[in-house]
């Protein structure tokens, strides 16, 4: 597909050359001289992308910035500069921008910039497409609740659904549903749309896990060639499950112990911190008030993640549920043949 652009820069023989680069390379590309010009078109022309010169008369990058993300919050936008600060930089992001790019006439930087923001999208498109899906296939009506335990547990479930903003741990043994509880709560709360991104703790190598969780930028380690998003920042508005927490070292715990303080992220090698908007949801099958008492779990990471509690139980607690279990599975299994 072509992707749609709106570029803002004032000096007209940057905004021609960068226009015809852009389109060059395949994108559909509409330029605005001014950040009223920029802001008028917004109202008929909708672009997958803004990308904005931060210094200009009258309405700068930032004005504009800051308008766009209260009119149209899903338009990733680009911050272009020349001759931008650290400061610039962290007040960008602090406004929502997707990146803040030095201007440069080989415009390596912006395209690279560009490829990950259309991934990002689309990415974002796919997840609002299966959303629905999910939605249903995670309703609360399709979950078999015939025991009184089960019953007692959705109770607690649908009073967490509709506070999306409190963190959840759950609990249980190997095998109880701690993934598909956390996937029910997101898909009949409010962030449902948004994307649920699942983190397992023991299957990412120890020495990637900050640049996959957080993401880092290019040059800020071997084999970094690029920019990259994190999981947190991938889940933005949404939530961020972390399986078996319980395994998680403890550098890496204090780490996540900051983000949940702070609300913001700070990829690898950047200086810049972002802010986050993520519900926490975290599941182990391990006792975290023993992995505390025997040093194996960060105290001060169990409080914040212990906001509210839920214990998973097992098919022996709920006996009532198993032939309605059953004659679910084998209804799903014929359909699929």
């Amino acid at each position: 597909m072509a992707w749609h652009l709106l570029l803002l820069e004032d000096e007209a023989s940057v905004r021609e050359a960068f226009a015809l680069r852009l389109r060059d390379q395949g994108y559909v590309v509409q330029t605005a001289g001014s950040g009223e010009e920029a802001l008028g078109l917004l109202r008929s022309f909708e672009p997958d992308v803004l990308v904005a010169d931060l210094v200009m008369p009258n309405l700068s990058g930032l004005d504009v910035l800051a308008r766009v993300k209260h009119l149209s919050p899903a338009i990733p936008v680009i911050v272009l500069t020349a001759r931008g600060t650290g400061k610039d930089a962290v007040e960008a992001m602090r406004l929502g921008a997707f990146d803040f790019v030095a201007k440069s006439i080989d415009m390596d930087d912006l395209l690279h910039t560009l490829r990950r923001a259309t991934e990002f999208l689309t990415l974002q498109r796919q997840v609002q497409l299966h959303s629905g899906q999910d939605a249903a296939r995670y309703a609360l009506d399709r979950v078999i609740a015939k025991s009184p335990v089960t019953r007692s547990f959705l109770t607690q479930v649908k009073e967490l659904i509709a506070n999306d903003r409190v963190t959840v741990l759950l609990q249980g043994e190997t095998g109880t549903g701690k993934q598909y509880m956390g996937r029910v709560i997101h898909y009949n709360g409010p962030r449902a749309g948004k994307p649920c991104v699942e983190v397992d703790c023991p299957s990412i190598p120890r020495d990637l896990f900050e640049s996959e969780l957080f993401g880092h930028e290019k040059g800020s380690f071997t084999g970094a060639t690029g920019r990259k998003c994190g999981l947190l920042e991938m889940a933005e508005g949404g939530t961020v499950f972390f399986d078996e927490i319980a395994d998680l070292p403890l550098p890496l715990q204090a780490k996540l112990l900051r983000v949940l303080e702070e609300r913001t992220i700070r990829r690898v090698g950047s200086a810049a911190n972002i802010a986050i908007d993520v519900r926490v949801m975290a599941a182990t099958n391990r006792n975290l008030k023993e992995a505390v008492a025997k040093g194996e779990f960060r105290e001060d990471l169990y409080f914040r993640l212990n906001v509210v509690t839920l214990t998973v139980p097992p098919l022996r607690d709920r006996r009532e549920d198993i032939i309605p279990l059953a004659e679910q599975f084998l209804t799903r299994s014929a359909l699929a043949l």
